[in-house]
């Protein structure tokens, strides 16, 4: 009979070494997208081979809303040699469809015309995907004609060309028109005006050769957005648009960062400062453009005679919310303006302005006021949500306020202003004394279309070394409290992180408030002298702990199929969707022959908590004896919650254990 204690303790441990040992159950469903040695749709006898890397590596794999998926692929097979084996795709629940392929055929483009190479790839909710496709062959013409813009629809299949640099173009309502430069494209979501938003030069007649334009994709060719040389609407006759640079959202053009030019630009002399009226804030469609806001004009929220200065440009940020409102900071000069009060934030509402911070503005939980909207670490970030919140981050000064704790990101709601989080004071979840760094605080914030914050963080304090000084938390707007998600050092599962980017690195957050991020962990189950470092993939979101949904060196169950994950990567964005499906690209063991692939992991709920997993290895294990037993002795494992340490923990644990964890 286990009478003592101590024998009592030798007694369960031998017990537990004929037991039945359970696992937390995993939640996570995945799915094969592509993998090495599948048909690829490229032609007879053609596969997948590489996903991961061609010399560099290639650009991870995005996934949109709907769950489409753009990958990068290297091939394998009949007719493939290094001047046509890199290759993008889209995955849909149809099946895979070819996007580009490099040495192909240019689709809409003379016999002969090839593509070479890609950029500006974009990918809408829908899973429409754009990009400027570079090319050789016949008839090209570097500098002239080597470049253009081609979309592939969820909708339709194939691959369209919309328009080619040193072709004729469509503007409807415009005399015929030439391409000259393709500067940027952008997809938003379907509508009226089409998903494809093109930056280009343009030669247009009666207004002028190698003007920039912004004109959007329709059925018909292009309708313009905006255009040089064109009349603002609001503004002095002879007042021009010289340039102008779209806001895109998910719900098309929120307004343009506009360059001003013509007889109807000059300057004005505010308070000894002399303002150029240059530069405006533009939204709207041509021809029905409104000006938000001009250097030199009134800002209509502060008293007569202030003026916008800065509204875009150099320190001046500008962003558009997923509802399509601008948001800006702005510099002022007029009376009463000086170097305490010169800057401001402002929102887009109807057709006015609200004005959201200026400096000087008290934060009212730290009793501090704004300084600045660029912080000692260069972070200077500025985004609106669908709720109309704004987060930005902000300098602070008054009493108490010093170089070590005087950088902040907060939250601005119609009636308040939260701080979110703030370098060099109390931080829940972390110990006491220990602050996030202030000299790089804020350059690992993420910012999600439903307000919520990410936010990767150096620390200091009291016990921080090189081996826990990093930190990823998560602030959600609901809440408002920031929340600890992990740290270095800390334990997930049977693993325990070893590094985090303080700079973000390829931290993301979807409109749920889920965030995924990768890092360097080590298995806490190997001998010490054996365990090597390996990536893992977390994710956690509000009210939930991290976790790991993909670490190499493990195994995850794919369909009926078991595989060992040997390198697992995701990107710095479209890693995630609203719908909490994660992608990333995998190399599988073993090595030889080559196994790589593209999966798509759909989280599931948390697992529930299971309180006889005491050491918080994610399994049940006699360890979890071991490090009950460990705590019980030191008179900390009252189990049961009596209030006591007692002998009766060690049975109610017990029970626990054998129960297993909840399904």
């Amino acid at each position: 009979m286990c009478r003592s204690l101590r024998r009592r303790g030798w007694c369960i441990a031998a017990l537990c070494s004929t037991a039945g040992l359970g696992a937390v159950v995993e939640a996570d469903e995945f799915q094969f997208i592509a993998r090495t040695g599948w048909p690829a749709p490229y032609g007879s006898g053609v596969q997948f081979n590489q996903f991961l890397a061609n010399g560099p590596s290639l650009p991870r794999p995005q996934i949109a809303y709907s769950g489409a998926t753009s990958f990068h692929a290297v091939l394998s097979g009949a007719g493939v040699n290094a001047s046509n084996r890199l290759t993008i795709s889209r995955w849909s629940q149809g099946g895979i469809d070819p996007v580009w392929r490099q040495g192909d055929q240019a689709v809409g483009l003379p016999f002969g015309v090839q593509f070479t190479g890609v950029s500006r790839l974009s990918m809408n909710d829908a899973g429409d995907v754009s990009f400027i496709g570079s090319l050789s062959g016949i008839g090209v013409i570097p500098g002239v004609n080597d470049r253009g813009v081609w979309v592939a629809h969820t909708s339709a299949p194939g691959l369209s060309l919309l328009a080619r640099e040193g072709s004729l173009i469509a503007l409807l309502g415009y005399p015929t028109s030439m391409l000259r430069r393709l500067n940027n494209v952008e997809l938003a979501g379907p509508g009226e005006l089409g998903p494809a938003i093109v930056t280009c030069d343009l030669d247009v007649p009666d207004l002028g050769n190698g003007i920039g334009g912004v004109v959007v994709q329709s059925s018909g060719g292009f309708n313009v957005a905006a255009i040089a040389n064109m009349q603002l609407p609001d503004a002095l006759p002879n007042t021009f648009i010289l340039a102008a640079t779209p806001l895109v959202s998910a719900g098309g053009i929120g307004g343009y960062q506009c360059s001003l030019t013509g007889s109807g630009v000059g300057q004005v002399e505010v308070s000894g400062v002399t303002i150029i009226t240059d530069r405006a804030l533009v939204s709207g469609y041509a021809p029905d453009l409104r000006t938000v806001a001009r250097s030199g004009w009134q800002a209509p929220t502060e008293p007569v005679g202030v003026v916008f200065w800065h509204v875009w440009g150099g320190s001046a940020r500008s962003a558009v919310s997923p509802a399509g409102r601008i948001v800006f900071s702005a510099s002022l000069a007029g009376p009463g303006v000086d170097s305490s009060n010169w800057w401001g934030i402002w929102q887009e509402v109807g057709a006015g302005l609200t004005r959201m911070l200026r400096y000087g503005d008290v934060v009212p939980q730290v009793g501090a006021t704004v300084a600045g909207f660029t912080l000692p670490s260069g972070a200077s970030a500025l985004a609106a949500d669908e709720d109309g919140r704004v987060v930005t981050t902000a300098l602070l000064a008054g009493p108490g306020i010093s170089f070590s704790n005087n950088a902040a990101i907060v939250c601005i709601g119609e009636h308040d202003c939260v701080v979110v989080a703030r370098a060099g004071s109390a931080v829940a979840g972390l110990p006491s004394g220990v602050v996030f760094q202030n000299s790089s605080f804020g350059l690992g914030a993420r910012f999600g279309r439903a307000g919520h914050v990410a936010l990767a963080a150096r620390l200091e304090g009291p016990g921080v070394s090189t081996d826990n000084d990093v930190a990823v938390m998560l602030w959600s707007p609901e809440a408002g409290t920031l929340a600890r998600v992990c740290r270095e050092g800390d334990r997930v599962g049977p693993y325990r992180v070893l590094t985090l980017s303080h700079t973000g690195g390829d931290l993301q957050v979807n409109g749920q408030g889920r965030i995924v991020f990768s890092a360097t962990v080590l298995d806490t189950r190997e001998e010490p002298e054996s365990a090597m470092s390996r990536t893992a993939v977390l994710t956690a979101a509000p009210g939930e702990a991290a976790r790991i949904i993909a670490v190499e060196g493990a195994a995850v169950t794919v369909g009926s199929e078991q595989v060992m994950l040997r390198t697992v990567r995701i990107g710095t964005a479209g890693s995630i969707n609203d719908l909490g499906h994660v992608v990333l690209a995998a190399a599988i063991d073993p090595p030889v022959p080559l196994d790589e692939a593209v999966l798509r992991v759909g989280i599931g709920p948390a697992p529930p908590p299971c309180p006889a997993d005491h050491d918080d290895s994610g399994l049940l294990e006699v360890s979890d004896i071991f490090a009950f037993l460990g705590d019980w002795f030191a008179g900390a494992a009252d189990f049961d919650g009596n209030g006591e340490t007692d002998v009766h923990d060690i049975f109610a644990f017990l029970a626990a254990w054998f129960a297993g964890c909840p399904a």
